[in-house]
């Protein structure tokens, strides 16, 4: 019979095992310096002190250095000797000035060598990081001071606590383990197993032979003997139909969350060193790494890593698997930013190493758009893995394998990782892992990653040891390490049994991630389009004009542009999830980079433009669009012109008049509505004007009249009617009014930045303060009316509304002063349409989403991210509501709401304060919802045309258009320079989900012409003729197109 507490008589023998694994031999003696600066070597030029442990330190973002130099003693002759040390912080190793490994609350040692030799001498570093103060991630949570994940103190000092030197005991090691192994086991069975009773029984009768008070040369005895007894325990293996679970060795490193990206490249250097170390101690294990860009930043900075990396590589345990620059947001990158972080994460990928990745990899992020299977598949990105899905407040996702077909209708293989992307080898957690495959029966393994993540670390030893022993153990799923690509190619050996899903992948949880951080969502979209701008223009210069000259192609600027946009949009940075240094580095570079693009801009412009006279009566301009249809819109000149004269900017017999403005700032503007034609550019002049344009506005009483509309206002200097003047149909929902703005207390239960949580709506208040309201520009162009309201608790808005001569479109400048804290702020516009669903723009192409509250999974969709527009319509009519960065809307029936700002407490005390600018524009429409109604529109808002100074005088006929399209429903997004250098790219794609033709009529005659994936490969050659090339597309389908012009 078992003794009734057998368990915790096996729990005590595993205590007394665990002290015995390894062996003290010595205690060294440290010295210690702090510093400000970041060091990736030893530094050779700091003042060192003796200090004693334990050792009190720590200060916010300094480095603290410890260091030890010693001999082996005899003991250690033959031995595995491994050097342990406690600073309580994540910590870098340095042996003999080499980076070798990490030290945290996971990894507390590292191994010398596999057979010390006496008198042997080390000298050690270690690097330890200060911490800093953070208030954690969830409302009303105490500050604490942050050294690792999962390991912070209350306030400083940090403690060193203790240090040593030691050997293993490899009995006592592999007995531990073992005994560790099978007890787990017979935990997870049930109680009745015979399994689970044969295991208790023998491991409670052998580790019985152990005296625990006996002398240690008896106790060694007893332990071998111990050993032999077990052993046939661990030899009994699993019948046939026993699934595998893949293990993936791994480290999710956020590239910046509760640290900055500078840490985060030390973390990395500490992940990547020490699984260095187990892949050379463990030949079975695998590592993967999902992240180009820290691989190249290892590279630059921890050259003596990147050289071991590299050797792991070539035996096969190093796998640089994860497609993608870093692992970005899904919701908020543009198509052509998501496509680039392929093309630019697989382009490191190939130099630094010669390896491209087959995976996207994205344990992490907060939804997937319904565009990326597209991406993916012309991309060479054959599967696709996520775990976060599976953090859903509100449903049940059906499948954790199956095919996801985006809206095109492309089908990519996708599997989630169960319970967490942080997983460990233990019976327990194998047996949930393989419990929670909801479809057993189309497949017999599955993925799980094994490592401490978040803030790096990795797998460690104990999983390593465990995996050896739980290989194949009867009673426990089997484990193998295994890489990602090999894993998957298991997991999907049945494709034609794999469920489907359609659609996006809605994350039901971090909501507020479409709206945190509001001004980093502001620079992300300014700069995608800028970027996409400066391409443009570029090509553009790479087909001579009349003198025969050609420009040249930024190409490694623009990349390096690319590649700082791409890494802030990380799936903690631009949802606005992390700590304030974060926010405000990346709101830096943002900076900086708009400057940059400026200066390359006016270098590009440069090739157009003659000499030019600055002081001319009649200054000449440059007007270019890179949008692929020709267009009028707004350009601000950059003179001053005097009051009381008329001016118009003039081509040919076209007067485009010159209105003046007044900024949101107070600062005098010119405004003017010229055109351009598509995807290239017009000279213009600017003419004094006899007779002032006819106005076709007026305001009378709150009644306003334009070109389209007859509106009505409110006493706030809201629309409360606004019918079309041709079919009299009324837009706005009775007793309501457009553009009524509401505020609400935003505390989410947990997750502050974010979440938002449905019952904000219990907490809605109108701002109804107006301070004051007046006309401040009305012309030939546009009239624009002021508003200034107090909102919230300490904030103002101030806002003009803007109706134009030329275009439908009312936009709704904003500029806020935020102040606030756990709060929303919302504007909306209730609708008198009707309609159970609502069109929402992703990257290329658009999703329906319902706007009833029928299913639960309707419900949980309370807050949901679109980019440049939303659309509902009923039959002919509908309005769109579009934005220039804006990403959270929520529509419920009839209403659209676009959310402008939150503003939480966690991980960032300050977010949202200050000032924030945007624009959101409303937009009715009685022809149908089209391309011409609403897409151009909205891109229109987003790009507007480049104006630059030019030669002066009516002479000048400078007008060029590098391509021309016949259908408006097909729109090229990006025309960029070939990655070879040989030819140009035009990205183009289908934007109303329906199959399309068109003709594209270059500028010059087309020489070759291909149709190539996204990373401009495996071209297909396609027809044309002349300077026309014939295309048809299927609904949202991309086409990357390469060619060469004449």
């Amino acid at each position: 019979m078992l003794l009734r507490k057998v368990e915790e008589r096996i729990e005590k023998y595993l205590v007394f095992l665990d002290d015995r694994k390894y062996k003290t031999i010595g205690y060294p003696a440290f010295m210690a310096v702090e510093t400000e600066d970041t060091y990736r070597k030893v530094p050779d030029n700091l003042e060192w002190k003796s200090i004693d442990l334990p050792y009190q330190y720590g200060r916010e973002w300094v480095t603290f250095w410890f260091k030890t130099i010693f001999q082996l003693p005899e003991s250690a002759e033959g031995a595995q000797v491994f050097f342990e040390a406690h600073p309580h912080s994540d910590s870098l190793v340095f042996i003999d000035g080499e980076p070798v490994g990490a030290l945290n609350m996971h990894h507390e040692k590292i191994r010398l060598t596999g057979s010390g030799e006496a008198g042997r001498e080390y000298k050690i570093h270690i690097e330890s990081y200060g911490g800093h103060k953070y208030p954690g991630c969830h409302p009303f949570e105490k500050e604490k001071i942050f050294l690792a994940i999962k390991d912070s103190i209350p306030e400083y000092p940090n403690t060193f606590s203790a240090s040593r030197l030691c050997i293993k005991d490899e009995d006592a090691y592999t007995l531990f383990y073992d005994v560790n192994a099978l007890y787990k086991l017979a935990m997870t069975l049930d109680e009745t197993s015979l399994r689970r009773n044969r295991i208790l029984r023998h491991l409670y009768e052998n580790l019985m032979k152990i005296h625990l008070t006996a002398q240690d040369g008896q106790i060694t005895d007893q332990i071998k003997e111990a050993l032999k007894g077990i052993k046939p325990l661990l030899s009994c293996i699993n019948g046939s139909t026993v699934p595998l679970i893949q293990a993936v060795g791994h480290a999710h490193i956020d590239h910046a969350w509760l640290w900055t990206k500078s840490e985060t490249v030390r973390k990395a250097a500490r992940t990547f060193s020490n699984m260095c170390r187990y892949l050379e101690e463990f030949p079975e294990f695998i590592f993967l790494q999902s992240q180009p860009c820290q691989l190249e930043l290892i590279a630059e900075e921890y050259p003596s890593i990147y050289k071991r990396i590299l050797e792991a590589f070539e035996r096969g345990q190093w796998e640089p698997n994860g497609a993608m620059w870093v692992e970005a947001d899904c919701n908020i990158p543009s198509g052509e930013s998501l496509i680039r972080q392929f093309l630019i994460g697989k382009k490191s990928s190939r130099k630094l190493i010669n390896y491209e990745g087959d995976t996207l990899w994205l344990p992490d992020v907060f939804g997937y758009s319904a565009a990326l299977p597209q991406i993916m598949e012309k991309c060479e990105v054959d599967y696709f893995v996520t775990s976060k899905i599976n953090w859903n407040d509100t449903t049940r996702f059906p499948y954790d394998t199956f095919l996801w077909k985006g809206i095109d209708g492309t089908g990519i293989k996708t599997t989630y990782l169960h319970v967490s992307y942080n997983g460990v080898v233990e019976p327990e957690r194998l047996s949930k892992t393989w419990n929670a495959v909801q479809h057993k029966e189309i497949q017999d393994n599955v993925l799980m990653a094994v490592g401490e993540g978040d803030g790096g670390g990795g797998t460690h030893r104990s999983d390593l040891e465990m995996a050896r022993r739980l290989s194949d153990l009867e009673g426990c799923p089997r484990v193998k390490w295994s890489k990602i690509s090999d894993g998957l190619k298991a997991v999907f050996s049945n494709p034609e049994d794999l469920p489907i899903w359609q659609g996006e992948l809605y994350l039901e949880l971090h909501r507020g991630t479409y709206t945190s951080q509001g001004r980093l969502k502001r620079y992300n979209r300014k700069l995608e389009f800028a970027l996409q701008e400066l391409e443009a223009l570029a090509v553009m210069t790479l087909y001579p004009g009349k003198n025969g000259v050609t420009g040249e192609y930024p190409g490694e600027s623009l990349e390096e542009a690319w590649k700082i946009l791409l890494t802030n949009q990380f799936h903690d940075i631009i949802p606005g999830s992390s700590i304030r240094k974060v926010n405000q580095e990346a709101e830096e570079e943002y900076r900086d980079l708009e400057k940059k693009l400026a200066l390359l801009k006016e270098k590009i412009l440069g090739f157009y433009i003659k000499e030019r006279d600055s002081e001319s009566e009649e200054p000449g301009f440059l007007i270019c669009n890179t949008l692929s249809w020709e267009r009028r819109s707004r350009v601000s000149l950059p003179i001053e012109l005097k009051d009381g004269e008329q001016y118009a900017l003039l081509n040919g017999k076209t007067i485009y008049p010159v209105q003046k403005d007044i900024s949101l700032d107070g600062n005098p503007l010119y405004r003017s509505f010229p055109e351009a034609p598509a995807l290239g550019g017009r000279h213009v002049f600017l003419k004094r004007i006899p007779e002032p344009p006819a106005v076709p506005f007026s305001l009378e009483n709150r009644t306003l009249k334009t070109p389209f509309y007859l509106i009505e206002l409110d006493t706030l200097g809201r629309i409360s009617s606004i019918k079309d003047k041709n079919t009299y149909k009324e837009y706005v929902s009775p007793g309501s009014s457009l553009n009524t703005l509401f505020s609400a207390e935003d505390v989410p239960v947990r997750w502050d930045a974010w979440d938002i949580d449905e019952d904000y709506r219990l907490k809605l208040e109108q701002e109804e303060r107006l301070l004051d309201w007046s006309v401040v520009s009305i012309g030939p162009c546009f009239i624009k009316i002021r508003s200034r309201f107090s909102i919230g608790h300490h904030s103002e808005l101030f806002q003009d509304m803007i109706l134009y001569s030329h275009q439908k479109r009312i936009d709704f400048e904003t500029q806020v002063d935020w102040q606030e804290s756990h709060r929303l702020l919302k504007a909306s516009f209730p609708l008198n349409i009707h309609s159970s669903t609502v069109k929402c723009e992703i990257q290329y192409g658009h999703v329906t989403r319902n706007t009833t509250r029928n299913q639960p999974s309707d419900r949980a969709q309370f807050e949901i991210c679109a980019h440049k527009w939303v659309s509902l319509e009923e039959g002919s009519y509908g309005a769109a509501l579009l934005n220039d960065c804006k990403y959270g809307y929520d529509v419920n029936d009839n209403t659209i709401n676009l959310t402008l700002l939150k503003s939480s407490k966690a991980p960032d005390p300050e977010a949202d304060k200050g000032r924030h600018e945007f624009t959101y524009s409303f937009l009715p429409f009685n022809d149908g919802f089209s391309s011409e109604s609403v897409i151009r529109p909205a891109y229109d808002l987003n790009q507007s045309l480049s104006l630059s100074k030019a030669a002066p005088g009516e002479d000048s006929d400078m007008e060029f258009s590098l391509i021309q399209g016949n259908n408006p429903s097909v729109i090229i997004e990006n025309i960029k320079e070939a990655e070879d250098g040989d030819g140009i790219i035009v990205r183009i794609y289908e934007a109303m989900g329906a199959e399309q033709e068109t003709v594209l009529t270059f500028a010059r005659e087309i020489l070759w012409v291909k149709e190539t994936n996204m990373l401009e490969r495996s071209g297909t050659p396609l027809s044309f003729t002349g300077k026309n090339l014939p295309l048809r597309f299927h609904r949202f389908e991309i086409k990357t197109l390469k060619l060469v012009l004449r």
